[in-house]
């Protein structure tokens, strides 16, 4: 790494260092990183903790995502299942989360705090 060196006619930046010094005056410290990133995750844990509704919405689309998750865990596919068992191909919404949730209900995680525990852990990340 070479450091290059500026004159310069403000007092006291006779020596201007090159971005290898920033980076490595950055890595000596990384302490106060993961401490930033301890405050703010346990700054949002708390904020969800004390702002989440263990109740179900039945204005949002969070029913829909827990019936296709229940339709992957029994082995129906990603499909929407209606109360008469019609069994239609889902295509409306992302399968991601549906397969994380029917994960958890094959396991036996099956409550709706387990659900919004692993919301606010994909919110966090």
């Amino acid at each position: 790494m070479n450091k290059q060196t500026f004159s310069s006619n403000r007092p006291g930046m006779d020596r201007i260092r090159t971005d290898s010094a920033v980076t490595e005056k950055g890595m000596r410290s990384p302490a106060v990183f993961y401490s930033l990133i301890g405050i703010l995750t346990v700054l949002c844990m708390g904020l969800f903790a004390y702002t989440v509704d263990p109740k179900l919405d039945l204005n949002g689309d969070n029913v829909a995502y827990i019936r296709l998750a229940h339709a992957l865990a029994d082995g129906q596919g990603y499909s929407n299942v209606s109360a008469d068992g019609v069994v239609t191909p889902a295509s409306h919404f992302p399968p991601g989360y549906p397969a994380i949730l029917s994960v958890m209900i094959r396991m036996g995680l099956d409550s709706l705090i387990a659900f919004k525990i692993i919301k606010g852990l994909c919110l966090l990340l």
